[in-house]
């Protein structure tokens, strides 16, 4: 219990909504307690939680809006999961003034860990077309202010929440005008909404881990924080790199993934061309194409579809 123990660590952020009260209950005088996210610039709470809730009794809402006033998600940047580590470090040392070194040791080895992270993200991320990311829940808000991405929460802060149907229309207009591919969801919450949009818009639905809880097997098979970030890294890579729309001085518009192409013309509205391996602009492009752009060549393959437009 905590009366006995030595060290208390939270990580803060309205995370633990209850901690602050336990701690005041609290009649130990050595107990030593670490909230992680100390010192960290917060995100604001999203609305969207608290608009779900309109109707609820007045101390619900009020009990919702104390836990919302922030972001609690800070882990999900390897900056802030950095200093994190070091409010924690600082606060083993203080329990355990003995043991100084080993955890100064500790800090530094795994503080060149998140570097490194931090790097890989910064190199990988910045050198994709794609920015935009359509999630479960705004869990990745810290991670996206980091990395210049911008995400679109099905849900608001929380994953138990589900959008009413004019959230549902956002998000769907959302994806289909920034041309978004995936749709993310988590392994612990149901993916029943993310494939209902998915479906909608002809995208795919993948996994992206917040790191709110990792399954037995995981953890059985030696998951810790680094892996999972990897692992969300290398999704992101696969999907962002997808997820674009390239536009030429001709005013060709190619969507890379699927292999169609749209332009507009004062005699063509819109002319779509459709290769299974994908697009070949340019003069690679009249090689396979049995259609030519009037200024570039594009790949053909057998699906044409021509819209005339009015002058």
């Amino acid at each position: 219990n905590l009366e006995e123990a030595d060290l208390f660590v939270y990580s803060g952020a309205g995370m633990e909504h209850w901690a602050d009260d336990v701690l005041a209950s609290l009649e130990t005088k050595r107990l030593v307690s670490a909230e992680a996210s100390a010192g960290l610039t917060l995100r604001p709470g999203h609305s969207h939680d608290e608009e779900e809730h309109e109707g609820a009794e007045e101390h619900a809402e009020e009990e919702e809006h104390d836990r919302g006033q922030f972001d609690p998600h800070v882990w999900l940047s390897p900056v802030n999961a950095k200093k994190e580590m070091e409010n924690i470090k600082n606060a083993y040392v203080k329990a355990d003034p003995d043991n100084k070194d080993y955890y100064e040791d500790n800090y530094k080895t795994y503080a060149v860990r998140f570097d490194e992270l931090d790097q890989e993200y910064k190199d990988t991320l910045s050198a994709l077309p794609g920015k935009s990311i359509v999630v479960s829940h705004e869990a990745f808000g810290y991670l996206c202010d980091t990395y210049g991405l911008t995400q679109m929460g099905i849900a608001g802060l929380s994953p138990d929440t589900e959008p009413d149907p004019a959230r549902m229309a956002e998000i769907i207009d959302f994806v289909k005008t920034n041309h978004v591919k995936v749709i993310f969801f988590e392994e612990l919450v149901s993916p029943k909404v993310a494939e209902t949009i998915a479906a909608e818009t002809g995208a795919r639905t993948r996994v992206l881990n917040p790191l709110e809880g990792l399954s037995d097997e995981e953890l059985k098979n030696g998951a810790d924080y680094f892996t999972v970030m990897e692992d969300n890294l290398k999704q992101l890579k696969r999907r962002l790199n997808k997820n674009r729309n390239r536009s030429t001085e001709d005013g060709c518009r190619c969507s890379e993934r699927t292999g169609f192409f749209l332009w507009k013309y004062p005699d063509i509205k819109e002319h779509q061309f459709y290769h299974p391996r994908g697009p070949v602009c340019g003069p690679a492009g009249a090689k396979r194409g049995r259609k030519k752009h009037p200024v570039k060549a594009h790949a053909g393959g057998t699906s044409v579809k021509w819209t005339k437009g009015q002058n």
